[in-house]
């Protein structure tokens, strides 16, 4: 889907600094969350934090990044890789 993700983080290393790592929209919970310190995230949260990428934005966060789109009914599903 390559939409552009702009998060700011007060005091992160990483802040200005662009990434190459896959991320999906799903990581958003669960990263705020976890910049926020709540404690009673729902256990089937199906994304990942990617805040590690705030300090760092070399790392890798997923393997792939998995987009589902429907337009009127057909349903549309891509995979992207780091090489594809």
């Amino acid at each position: 889907c390559r939409t552009p993700l702009i998060v700011r983080v007060p005091g992160a290393k990483g802040n200005g600094k662009a990434t190459a790592a896959l991320a999906e929209f799903v990581d958003l919970y669960p990263t705020l969350a976890e910049l926020c310190h709540l404690k009673d995230t729902p256990k089937q949260l199906e994304g990942a934090s990617f805040r590690t990428l705030l300090d760092d934005p070399c790392r890798k966060h997923k393997e792939a990044a998995l987009t589902v789109i429907k337009r009127g009914s057909v349903m549309g599903r891509s995979i992207r890789t780091e090489r594809y």
